[in-house]
C-alpha cells in the first residue's frame, strides 16, 4: 500500500472512527448518562486490539484470524461484564445472578453456535 494512501486510512483514523461511530451509536440508542463511555470502552478496545494484531501481524492464516477474534470477544465481554458491574452500582440494580450470570448465558450461546 502506498505510503500516502496508508496515512489517510491509518490506525490512528480507524480507532477515532470507531470511537465516533460507537459513540453515536450509544446516544441515540441509549442516551447520555452517568456511564455512557464506559459502554462505549468494550468496543474500542475490541478494535484496538485487532487493529494492533493487523497491523503486527496481518491476517494471512484463517488460524491466525479465529484466534484474535475469540481473544478480542473474550475481552469484550469481561469489559462489558465490568461495565455492567459498575454501571449497576450506581443506578441500585446490583444483583450477582444478572451480572455474573450473563457470563454463563454468554459462554453457553458460543459454544451452541459451534
Amino acid at each position: 500500500m502506498p505510503d500516502n494512501r496508508r496515512a489517510l486510512f491509518g490506525f490512528a483514523r480507524r480507532r477515532r472512527d470507531r470511537l465516533c461511530r460507537d459513540a453515536v451509536y450509544q446516544l441515540l440508542r441509549y442516551g447520555v448518562s452517568v456511564t455512557t463511555l464506559l459502554w462505549i470502552l468494550p468496543y474500542v478496545v475490541c478494535g484496538l486490539i485487532v487493529g494492533l494484531y493487523a497491523q503486527k501481524r496481518g491476517f494471512s492464516s484463517a488460524q491466525s484470524r479465529i484466534i484474535i477474534v475469540v481473544i478480542a470477544e473474550l475481552v469484550v465481554t469481561t469489559l462489558n461484564t465490568g461495565v455492567m458491574y459498575i454501571d449497576s452500582k450506581i443506578y441500585g440494580y446490583y444483583s450477582a445472578v444478572y451480572i455474573f450470570g450473563s457470563i454463563a448465558a454468554a459462554t453457553r450461546y458460543a459454544s451452541a453456535r459451534r
